[in-house]
């Protein structure tokens, strides 16, 4: 090997070496690992904070009728979002059986309130919703009228306690004015003047910055009476039309057993064995099997029905209503109560305004001055329905509306000839 190609093999070997040697080459070493840095924990998802059962005075804010969603203000200024539900108690005038929309914006009421269990809606299920009125009446207590301040347009009451007739509490002084209505003797008082020592049942507003809460329905004792009589009747027409709401307790076939909470006793008191009823998954009509009723038991403020019907794919615990069987309207059941607690304050045997008077049948048919009073056959030409609708002027009665549920029984009745079986 000539001494060139010597060279050209080992220099670089020498290179490298001389080079290690005098530290002019360094070999890369790895960096040592850091260990990782923990993970962060995500922050905690907020919690809805324990909720109990609770009542509350408070002042509803909004009122979906639609949904069922609406909030109030208690007294004390915290906020309760809620939601009714179909078996949801609603009182008014000392009964239940009301409906949402007669709760009116900016109005005081007793709340009776369950946390709700779907974390996705309002913190409240509504339990329970009375009026100041029907609260009153269940404790047993009226305002008693002291001084009337016609200048400032208020009014003082005291406390009472009914049956003792002793004051209970600190006077209170309300406003009046557009919001008020004033019953006396079971009929409207469009000039507001009241006599010391009556007796009255109220229902309060509140307006933002006012110092004082505003009077709204005011009824004395006999007016008291004939509303709390209206709110169940009003009650048990919309009942047979839409049903009561319950849940399926079991099945089987040919058989239903369904837990129901009526809100009205005495519509619960007329469901009688062997009665036919619809079981429905709405309140419309013509959504459910027909059957007979096999039992009826009390459970505390529930009923227990079992029906003699096949009910498919509704798992236990499902929400139905129960409605009775559609049937032909009745004089005496249906259309007597509504005529005596709606028109016979003002249109009976030794008053008769307008002309009109329903003290005897052939009264009631001939009617007055302004037009036949029922036509058998023909509501669009009897007086009686078409004022009780508003049709026709003066609407009646003056003080409260009658529902279409009852407006749909006069209808019905004098369609099919008025009969006074």
């Amino acid at each position: 090997m000539s001494l060139a190609a010597r060279l050209f093999r080992w220099t670089p070997a020498c290179l490298i070496l001389s080079l290690a040697a005098f530290g002019g080459l360094h070999t890369p070493q790895a960096a040592p690992r850091r260990p990782p840095a923990p993970l962060a924990r995500p922050a905690p998802l907020a919690r809805r904070p324990a909720l109990e059962p609770r009542r509350v005075t408070a002042v509803l804010d909004a009122l979906d009728t639609a949904t069922g969603a609406g909030g109030a203000t208690g007294e004390d200024g915290r906020p309760y979002a809620f939601r009714l539900q179909p078996s949801t108690s609603l009182w008014r005038f000392g009964a239940p059986g009301a409906m949402p929309e007669e709760f009116l914006k900016g109005e005081r009421m007793q709340l009776k309130l369950q946390p709700a269990a779907d974390k996705g809606q309002p913190a409240w299920t509504a339990v329970e919703i009375a009026d100041e009125i029907s609260e009153l009446a269940r404790a047993g207590r009226c305002y008693r009228m002291v001084s009337q301040d016609r200048d400032n347009y208020r009014f003082t009451v005291e406390l009472l306690d009914v049956a003792a007739n002793q004051v209970v509490g600190a006077p209170l002084t309300v406003e009046y004015g557009r919001e008020t209505s004033l019953i006396l003797r079971e009929e409207p008082i469009y000039v507001f003047r009241i006599a010391p020592g009556t007796r009255l049942w109220m229902n309060t507003g509140s307006r933002s910055g006012a110092e004082f809460r505003t009077a709204r329905a005011t009824l004395d004792e006999v007016s008291l009476a004939r509303f709390r009589r209206q709110q169940t009747l009003r009650a048990l027409a919309r009942l047979d039309a839409r049903g009561a709401p319950g849940r399926v307790l079991a099945s089987p076939k040919g058989r239903v057993r369904v837990d129901l909470t009526p809100d009205c006793p005495e519509w619960a008191e007329r469901l009688e064995v062997g009665q036919e009823a619809q079981v429905r998954r709405s309140t419309q009509a013509g959504t459910g099997p027909t059957g007979r009723i096999r039992s009826v038991k009390r459970l505390g403020s529930a009923l227990e029905v079992v029906l003699e019907a096949d009910l498919p794919s509704t798992a236990p615990g499902g929400a139905v209503w129960l409605a009775p069987a559609p049937r032909a309207v009745s004089y005496r059941r249906d259309i007597q109560p509504l005529l005596e607690v709606n028109c016979l304050t003002c249109h009976r045997e030794g008053r008769a305004d307008g002309g009109y008077s329903l003290s005897t049948p052939e009264r009631m048919r001939s009617g007055s001055r302004r037009g036949p009073g029922v036509v058998p056959g023909r509501s669009d030409q009897s007086m009686l329905y078409l004022t009780m609708s508003g049709d026709r002027n003066p609407h009646m009665p003056p003080d409260r509306d009658a529902t279409p549920e009852q407006l749909s029984l006069l209808k019905a009745w004098i369609d099919a000839g008025a009969a006074l079986e």
